[in-house]
């Protein structure tokens, strides 16, 4: 079965996670400091301080749906944004291609304006599955962090 499965997360890096949920008021959907173990890969370390959100999107909607997402949950709170020194912004959304299935991944020209706004880089993680188990999405197959 071909199918396509998207997941949006915006991450703030560099700056202590708790000091951010503080300054912002929005607690993290995740976070992780520098030095913490990586699910799955035991050997490996975290290399910075993370706060983050998730795209609360369906993971059928389209790339520009789980931008705009993330980008609308950090508007009430993007001028204290600016205030924190020292923070690099990035969204990253992991599509898994599943079975062959090709995803169309085109960002409007409001989203695009929208990334410039809150100064983020934007990253495509794409991994490529043949198949996973029957009624199994990736974020149930173990193979996203």
């Amino acid at each position: 079965m071909m199918r396509c499965e998207l997941h949006g997360r915006l991450l703030l890096i560099g700056v202590d996670p708790e000091h951010v949920a503080e300054l912002l008021e929005l607690p993290p959907d995740f976070f992780w400091r520098r030095g913490d173990a990586v699910p799955n890969a035991p050997m490996a370390r975290r290399h910075e301080d993370v706060w983050g959100i998730e795209s609360r999107t369906p993971a059928d909607a389209s790339l520009d749906a789980h931008v705009q997402d993330l980008a609308t949950r950090l508007d009430p709170v993007r001028n204290r944004l600016r205030r924190i020194d020292g923070v690099s912004t990035r969204v990253i959304v992991a599509v898994w291609s599943i079975g062959g299935a090709r995803p169309e991944l085109v960002l409007a020209p409001s989203t695009v304006h929208r990334l410039a706004e809150l100064d983020a880089e934007f990253a495509i993680d794409l991994y490529v599955v043949r198949n996973l188990p029957p009624g199994t999405g990736a974020s149930e197959s173990g193979l996203q962090d």
